[in-house]
């Protein structure tokens, strides 16, 4: 028995024409483009702080894409506030008789 394409299956339906793809690089990001990065990020934030146009950035980038540069900032800026939080002095707690019974592992009595 053959298939004659008749009756059965429907075809899937076509799909969507997509975009040419551009040359993107993968893996770490080189100091030029991060360089780069870093600029069209100043320039964007200046024309409104409030709205993030990651498409721009990615075009003056030239190499990465939207996405890769929505990362590349996601994960700048934390590391950002990670290091500006560990270099803060952190200040002394009080050393209370209750404070000092809890560290030697003592029960507080009341």
């Amino acid at each position: 028995m053959t298939r004659s394409g008749g009756a059965g299956r429907a075809k899937p339906p076509a799909a969507r024409a997509k975009p040419p793809k551009t040359k993107t690089n993968e893996g770490r990001w080189t100091d030029e483009e991060h360089r780069k990065f870093l600029e069209a990020y100043e320039a964007m934030v200046a024309v409104d702080p409030a709205r993030r146009r990651w498409p721009n950035v990615a075009a003056a980038v030239g190499t990465r894409s939207t996405t890769q540069c929505r990362s590349h900032a996601q994960k700048y800026f934390n590391v950002r506030k990670s290091n500006v939080r560990a270099s803060k002095p952190k200040t002394p707690r009080a050393r209370t008789p209750s404070t000092l019974a809890l560290r030697r592992g003592r029960q507080n009595s009341r």
